[in-house]
């Protein structure tokens, strides 16, 4: 089981490392040293909702950063 979550987190560092890298870092340093599904779980649900925040912010600051170029070529 800690072996799979490992290659998991390290399948997703590589995939999207700019939001997953101090996390997924954190997470297994949490997995070695509290090998509880418990606990596992909890941070999982943690590691998700930290993520899904960080990928909002970036979706709703595309287009504002898009509008602010807009309107300094109009200016």
């Amino acid at each position: 089981m800690r072996r799979k979550t490992l290659v998991l987190l390290g399948a997703l560092g590589a995939l999207s490392p700019i939001l997953l890298q101090p996390v997924a870092l954190s997470l297994a340093v949490v997995i070695v040293l509290i090998p509880s599904s418990v606990i596992l779980i909890v941070v999982i649900a943690l590691l998700n909702q930290e993520v899904n925040s960080r990928l909002i912010n970036l979706i709703t600051a595309i287009p504002s950063q898009r509008r602010q170029k807009a309107l300094t070529k109009r200016n």
